[in-house]
């Protein structure tokens, strides 16, 4: 995940970084607008 304040060693550090974090917002965060689902199983 990214935590602030954390020192980044590169852009492509960043970029994992928030690659991971859209994955395990898409995978596993439940959303009102899809009934409380996560949106991959939607």
């Amino acid at each position: 995940m990214i935590h602030r304040g954390k020192p980044w060693r590169s852009v492509a550090d960043v970029e994992l970084a928030t690659a991971q974090w859209v994955a395990s917002y898409n995978q596993e965060g439940l959303h009102e607008a899809l009934g409380y689902v996560p949106p991959a199983e939607y």
